[in-house]
């Protein structure tokens, strides 16, 4: 979560490296052309729903991800977590917190 957190903080809001990510991000990411992925895409389908990973699809003009459904949901919550101010930042905080310095009472 935590790279996560630092990863779209990045893209999001322009913040340095935003550049670096992408760049990793398309090395990380398996691309295809679109044919490839027309001639078989329900064997894609259950290779990103298995887990393998995104894969990129490109074509001459555009280019698109296929992502399995749980990514999708990780990626929106994510998302919507950082659209809370400050939330990001409690976050990463939290998770620098040692376990021994917490407690199981929320004084909510």
């Amino acid at each position: 979560m935590q790279r996560m957190l630092r990863a779209w903080g990045g893209v999001r809001h322009g913040g340095a490296g935003a550049g670096a990510l992408s760049d990793a991000w398309r090395m990380a990411i398996r691309t295809i052309s679109i044919n490839v992925a027309q001639s078989d895409f329900d064997a894609l389908l259950d290779e990103v729903a298995a887990g393998a990973g995104p894969i990129r699809i490109a074509g001459e003009r555009r280019a698109a991800a296929l992502v399995s459904e749980s990514a999708r949901e990780g990626f929106q919550e994510t998302l919507f977590l950082l659209s809370v101010r400050g939330m990001g930042e409690s976050i990463v905080e939290g998770l620098k917190t040692p376990t021994e310095e917490t407690t199981e009472h929320l004084d909510w």
